[in-house]
Order: C-alpha cells, then sequence, then structure tokens
C-alpha cells in the first residue's frame, strides 16, 4: 500500500487496530489482542504492494478470521 504522508499512516493504524477488536469481538475474546494482531500484521505484509487497495481490509478480515478460526478449532481439538 502506498502511504503518502502521517496522516494516512495514522488511518491505517486505526483501521487495523478497529479491525483487531472486531475479530476478538467475533471469535468471543477466544484469543488474545496480541494474537489477533500477530495474525492481521501477517496477513497484512502479504498485501503491502497491492495497487488496487479498495478490498484489501475485507481481504484481511477475511483471511484472519479463517486462520485463527482453525487454530481455535485446532486447539479445541486437543
Amino acid at each position: 500500500m502506498i502511504i503518502q504522508n502521517n496522516f494516512a499512516v495514522k488511518d491505517e493504524t486505526d483501521s487495523l487496530e478497529n479491525l483487531i477488536e472486531e475479530i476478538s469481538v467475533s471469535l468471543g475474546g477466544v484469543l488474545s489482542h496480541e494474537r489477533i494482531a500477530q495474525v492481521v500484521t501477517e496477513i497484512t505484509a502479504d498485501y503491502r504492494d497491492a495497487t488496487v487497495t479498495s478490498f484489501v481490509p475485507i481481504f484481511i478480515q477475511r483471511f484472519a478470521h479463517q486462520r485463527l478460526g482453525e487454530e481455535i478449532q485446532h486447539n479445541k481439538a486437543r
């Protein structure tokens, strides 16, 4: 993603924090904020060079839910 100024960085950081909080709530607080942030950061890195960024937040949310949901299921199976 192209960051043009400090305001864009702040907006992106705020958006990621909001996304992390939404995911935490939707997963029932089962995973720590740190773990969710780690997964969101890893997925975000995959889209760092995206030329079209309109849907990137949706992709990040979708893949974070998928990965974390699988992690929760794996932990329950133990």
